[in-house]
């Protein structure tokens, strides 16, 4: 009873702050679990950005563009389909150095060069052409530029299914099928398994109450694509770098 009070309350508080109900982008209006595990992610994006210009594909709620700039960005450019969550970035973590614009990840109309790294986390699984976004993103890219992109971990019939029934997500591939994609492009990729320790319990993604857990409690650890069948892991995040 106590847990439905909550979510009640927190939906209530998410519309008076102007961000959409029903979507799968994250809120930054409480720190879940939920929202530790996402901020986690940027947070290894930061170890990338000293003195970079970013592109953050699918930058949603704004608050992934702010901790980049925060953590030595020169400058971030968030671009996100959906024109509410993007007003909610401008009006939330709209700050010299960031920019929000609605664009199709899909669609980039990139100038070249413009940027040193793109990120992205836990957009692709929602596109239907992934590699079409892979290609306009490069163009962006300076001839050294990287990519860090974050996306679901599907490893077997089972989890690939649960993703499936995911209403958002059009593109369920498993990390090999993913690698295969990038090297097609022109990629190699490093890979990383975010995890967490089940010493700490199994974080719950439906709780809306604040946590106790920090962005310490979801590492993201080095693997080979020979590595990611394991437990207690979260996500995947993939490193791009030119071939």
């Amino acid at each position: 009873m106590l847990r439905e009070v909550f979510r009640a309350a927190g939906a209530i508080e998410k519309v008076l702050t102007g961000f959409p109900l029903h979507s799968e982008c994250v809120w930054p209006g409480r720190r879940t679990d939920l929202f530790v595990a996402h901020e986690s992610i940027y947070e290894f994006f930061a170890t990338f950005v000293k003195n970079r210009r970013v592109l953050d594909a699918g930058s949603g709620a704004g608050y992934g563009a702010a901790i980049l700039r925060r953590r030595g960005a020169s400058a971030v450019w968030g671009v996100d389909l959906n024109p509410r969550h993007v007003r909610y970035a401008r009006r939330h973590f709209g700050a010299r150095g960031i920019e929000f614009s609605i664009a199709n990840c899909e669609n980039l109309q990139l100038e070249p060069g413009t940027f040193d790294l793109v990120v992205s986390s836990n957009v692709m699984e929602h596109l239907e052409n992934p590699a079409a976004f892979v290609r306009a993103a490069a163009v962006g890219l300076v001839a050294c530029g990287e990519m860090l992109l974050a996306v679901p971990w599907i490893v077997d019939e089972a989890s690939r299914r649960l993703n499936t029934a995911i209403e958002f997500h059009r593109s369920n591939l498993t990390p090999h099928e993913w690698s295969s994609l990038f090297a097609a492009e022109g990629w190699k990729s490093r890979v990383w398994l975010q995890t967490f320790d089940p010493t700490t319990g199994v974080p719950d993604f439906f709780e809306s109450r604040p946590t106790r857990r920090a962005v310490a409690d979801f590492p993201l650890v080095p693997v080979s694509l020979d590595e990611i069948s394991r437990p207690y892991v979260l996500g995947l995040l993939f490193h791009l770098t030119r071939e």
